[in-house]
């Protein structure tokens, strides 16, 4: 078929005539009114009133007569509407086209985007394309799913595919990386080119089967058919009755623990997926709203987009096929919306910022088993509820609630948790008669004034955890709380209670600390107090002098509580300190050679891991094999961190706990152990906060070591108090902010550790000023600004390493001065200039890397006379030969490799590549492809040498840099080469002049 257009035939109006095939599609408006006639068979392009040019870019020519007929098909109509689709311009590359028409289509699509073509179109060749619009137009309205799949990546990425990039700038502008660089596609298989490679090998991506996938839910106790689901063999769907889905079909997105987050927003047009059961997208940074278009999803039983940063008002249009919706730890605001949901099972919508009442409409989901709304802004009463048979757990905790607690015996007779705390409810408890099942009931921070007779009747027996503490509730325990025969946890404090606990509770052996503290294990007796209402790990209950007092009290007006005393005279001694800081820390699941820490009748130098010195006093605790804190990410109160109470270890001098599972800050009152000189807590990963600034009162510090661990803020520029300090490591935290001059006045200082934090900023030129420095590690950071010939004052340094960071301009010389340093570790920075002749004066220098560079020029002939190197890495800089004979006939040179492999053991030669740059004992310099070539020694990729390559290359071989300002305008920089200073070109674009100053040195 032919598209013509010429200027007899509607040219000036700007009308496109569709061949016979199409003439049914209505016409478009063009902005380009010159007149064209394209062939799809011959390839070529003739334009009316211009010179005809037989374009060679076939590809091109083919996109660009495409364009047109593309834009007519796609506005045929569907449905109801007519389906907007001039979109679709956006799916040819553009950056192919001939100028003229690159800009034609580029205005054009620029104003007439829309949000229902997907995305990878924006990569496809034109025959992809039309395949892809033949499908749409066929499927009524639907694309592949594989082109839903792809638009589903760079949703949910962020990222746009490079050949439009050019249509959005803004993208450029945000530095938004090149998508083939992300974990998905790196790691994970997805947007494979591999034609072999189904999308439905992508991980999180399954096709053909509807059985169990990851997440929460899916109790199937009495859905025995459930488990007959699709299987990959089965025709059938033994849980909905429906034929299975073909086996490459999409029926599973899980894109969970990737170890990368998702960071954009939920695709318009991901209900295409018409078989698309299961999208679970949890613990990502998924933001914008959840599309109206998910109402239109066929299939989609189990949405999960919990643990997000969505956010807009709570969704109104939500597929009724839903059997589990989980939405909680998000943004979302406004009144629910339920009245479609029916068929769910479960149901969380917890701590987002919905308001209003809860709507009957849940009494209407008889399949409900989980019912989570808490941490929302709910008010008024809880409705009725109907028959709820199925429903197992109610949670409503910290909301706005008013007025009683409904009787929930009628409608959930299976109820087996219900969770209302923090809420204003009054009135009385009901008795719970015929809820034989219910294990968890928590009703704390409520005004409830009273329990119903038959409560712990009805209840008891199968109670395992109750929590009525911080209500209103009066008068005194009955008999009848022997029925809670099975109960693990029971929190009746900071109520009204009077009397006293029945005994039956006092030594009931489930529950905990009885043993030891008997009634008070329960409730504080009257006329003492605790700050938990009853006596713990951290203590007995204490006594309070006022009067008028109840049971389980947690405060006094007259008295503070002193937590770890556990012989009540007032004072902490070593023994209690040791004894808190192992309450405090989950101590019984230390391990059992730890358990005498909490018997206080063993002496604090006879406990694993404690050292004293001749008087008693603790001098030492080394915990490296201490199982800190386990259990305590799932129940946070499990594990308190270092109690502040440490500061009273006057004595202490080395404190080292190295464990990935201590949850704690570091105590401001540390800063109060004036004789502490080593301090370790290493690899302690959930060490969370900041430094204290109070660490520079630590006078006596030596060692300083807080690397790996998940300390974050900024350094405190008090660390420079440190006067005694010989070793700071702090690397490999979340450390930020700009590193403190103060630290050059740590004159003892031999090691500085900083590297693969989050540092920004120059070094400070106070650091130079550190005699006794032999190790400097700064590597990974985002430090900028050069790095100081001040250096040279550093006379006792031995390695530097300031790899990957973003310093710049000139490798000093002066360091050739520091006759004992031995590595120097520049790598992956942006310094530039020559390699400095004068660092083959150092004597033992062992390793050199500055790879991955803007160095220029030849290597120094006298590196070949170093004779204390062991490895050179030059490799990624703009380098250029000849390399000396000597280094390459140096045969203790990188491992040795110069016996056998030459001057590619140094840099691979021109027109080769390699990964590292040079030859290796694993891979040797390849020849680069045909038509590329590298353009520098030791590359480790290759290219098309452009023109502007080879006008780069000049610029550093006759010293650009030295240039004046002036006549340096435009080199190496993103403008084209002929708005270069110095540069000529003719109208055709071709270079035919240049004019620059020459350096007679340089030459």
């Amino acid at each position: 078929n032919s598209l013509e257009m010429s200027q007899n035939d509607g040219a000036s109006s700007g009308n496109v005539l569709l061949p016979s095939s199409v003439s049914d599609v209505p016409v478009i408006p063009i902005v380009n009114s010159r007149s064209i006639e394209y062939s799809l068979l011959s390839g070529q392009i003739q334009t009316t009133g211009v010179k005809k040019q037989n374009i060679q870019q076939t590809a091109a020519q083919e996109e660009f007569g495409a364009a047109y007929r593309v834009t007519a098909l796609l506005n045929k109509k569907r449905g109801e509407g007519e389906i907007h689709h001039e979109k679709i311009l956006s799916t040819l590359g553009m950056t192919s086209y001939p100028k003229t028409c690159n800009e034609t289509i580029r205005n054009y699509v620029r104003s007439s985007l829309r949000d229902d073509i997907p995305l990878p179109l924006l990569g496809y060749n034109c025959s992809k394309v039309l395949e892809e619009l033949e499908y749409h137009r066929t499927s009524g309205g639907y694309w592949t799913e594989r082109s839903v799949l792809e638009d589903t990546f760079f949703s949910l990425t962020g990222m746009i595919p490079a050949p439009a990039q050019w249509l959005f700038p803004e993208y450029k502008l945000a530095g938004k990386k090149y998508w083939k660089s992300h974990p998905l596609v790196v790691y994970d298989g997805w947007m494979s080119d591999d034609p072999t490679v189904s999308h439905c090998n992508w991980v999180g991506v399954t096709c053909g089967f509807t059985t169990l996938g990851q997440g929460r839910g899916q109790v199937m106790d009495d859905h025995d058919n459930a488990k007959n689901r699709c299987d990959g063999e089965r025709l059938i769907d033994g849980w909905t009755g429906r034929p299975c889905p073909p086996p490459d079909s999409i029926t599973k997105i899980d894109l969970v623990q990737l170890g990368v987050r998702l960071v954009g927003k939920l695709p318009e047009n991901l209900y295409m997926l018409r078989n698309l059961h299961r999208l679970n997208l949890m613990g990502n940074r998924i933001n914008g709203g959840i599309p109206e278009s998910f109402g239109m999803f066929e299939k989609l039983e189990f949405l999960d987009l919990s643990q997000n940063e969505l956010r807009g008002p709570f969704p109104k249009h939500l597929p009724s096929t839903l059997t589990e919706l989980w939405l909680e730890r998000n943004v979302f605001h406004g009144e629910l919306h339920l009245e479609n949901l029916t068929s769910l099972n479960y149901l969380d919508v917890s701590n987002n910022r919905i308001e209003g009442s809860i709507t009957s409409d849940v009494g209407k989901m008889a399949s409900l088993r989980s019912l989570v709304m808490g941490g929302n802004n709910l008010t008024y009463t809880i409705p009725e509820f109907g028959s709820m048979a199925k429903l197992r757990v109610i949670d409503l905790t910290n909301n706005e609630l008013t007025g009683t607690i409904p009787d929930f015996s009628t409608c959930c007779p299976h109820l087996t948790d219900l969770y209302l705390g923090h809420n204003h409810f009054e009135g009385q408890i009901h008795g719970f008669q015929g809820q034989h099942y219910i294990h968890r009931v928590s009703l704390n921070f409520n005004k409830l004034t009273s329990i119903h007779d038959d409560f712990y009747h009805y209840a008891g027996s199968s109670l395992k955890e109750l929590d009525l503490s911080y209500n209103l509730i009066t008068g005194t325990l009955p008999s009848t709380v022997s029925y809670m025969e099975n109960l693990r946890y029971l929190n009746l404090t900071e109520n009204k209670f009077s009397g006293s606990v029945p005994k039956y509770l006092c030594q009931h052996k489930g529950l905990q600390n009885t043993e030891k503290y008997g009634c008070d294990a329960v409730m504080c007796e009257r006329g003492t107090f605790h700050p938990s209402g009853s006596a713990t790990g951290i203590g007995p209950c204490a006594i309070c002098p006022d009067n008028e007092m109840f049971l389980g009290q947690t405060t006094c007006p007259s008295k503070d509580f002193l937590i770890g005393d556990m012989d009540g005279n007032g004072v902490l001694s070593e023994r209690e300190v040791l004894r808190l800081f192992y309450i405090y820390t989950n101590g019984p699941e230390w391990g059992a050679e730890f358990q005498p820490w909490v018997d206080m009748s063993t002496e604090s130098c006879s406990l694993k891991g404690i050292s004293c010195n001749s008087d008693h006093r603790v001098t030492g605790i080394v915990l490296v094999d201490a199982n800190f804190c386990v259990g305590a990410k799932k129940h946070p109160s499990l594990c308190l961190g270092i109690p502040s109470e440490i500061s009273l270890l006057r004595k202490l001098q080395i404190l080292q706990l190295k464990s990935n599972s201590l949850i704690s800050t570091l105590p401001t009152e540390i800063g109060k152990l004036k004789n502490l000189i080593h301090l370790d807590l290493s690899d302690c990963t959930s060490l969370l906060g900041s430094i204290p600034s109070e660490i520079g009162k630590m006078k006596s510090l030596s060692r300083l070591d807080l690397s790996t661990s998940g300390l974050a803020s900024t350094i405190p520029e008090s660390i420079g108090l440190l006067s005694n300090i010989a070793y700071i490591n702090l690397s490999m935290t979340k450390l930020s902010g700009t590193i403190p001059g103060s630290i050059g006045n740590l004159s003892a200082l031999t090691d500085l550790i900083l590297s693969r934090c989050r540092l920004h900023g120059t070094i400070p030129e106070t650091i130079f000023s550190l005699k006794k420095l032999e190790n400097l590690e700064l590597y990974g950071n985002a430090l900028t600004g050069t790095l100081s010939s001040s250096i040279a004052n550093l006379t006792s340094l031995k390695r530097i390493d300031l790899f990957s960071n973003n310093l710049s301009s000139t490798i000093p010389s002066s360091m050739a001065t520091i006759s004992s340093l031995q590595i120097i570790h520049l790598q992956e920075n942006k310094f530039s200039g020559t390699l400095p002749w004068e660092l083959s004066k150092l004597p033992v220098l062992s390793w050199l890397d500055v790879s991955e560079n803007k160095i220029t020029g030849p290597i120094p002939p006298l590196y070949g006379s170093m004779h204390s190197l062991k490895d050179l890495r030059l490799g990624s800089n703009k380098i250029y030969g000849p390399i000396p004979d000597n280094l390459c006939n140096n045969k203790s040179l990188n491992k040795g490799l110069t016996s056998t492999a030459g001057c590619d053991a140094i840099l691979c030669p021109l027109g080769t590549f390699s990964e590292a740059g040079f030859a290796t004992t694993d891979t040797a310099c390849k020849p680069c492809p045909e038509g590329t070539s590298s353009i520098h020694l030791g590359s480790k990729t290759c290219q098309v040498v452009t023109r502007k390559n080879l006008l780069e290359m000049l610029y550093d071989v006759i010293g650009g840099d030295d240039w004046p300002e002036d006549r340096r305008r435009g080199w190496n920089s993103d403008l084209a080469e002929c708005d270069w200073e110095g540069v000529t070109c003719g109208e055709n674009g071709d270079l035919i002049g240049l004019s620059f100053p020459i350096s007679g040195s340089k030459i």
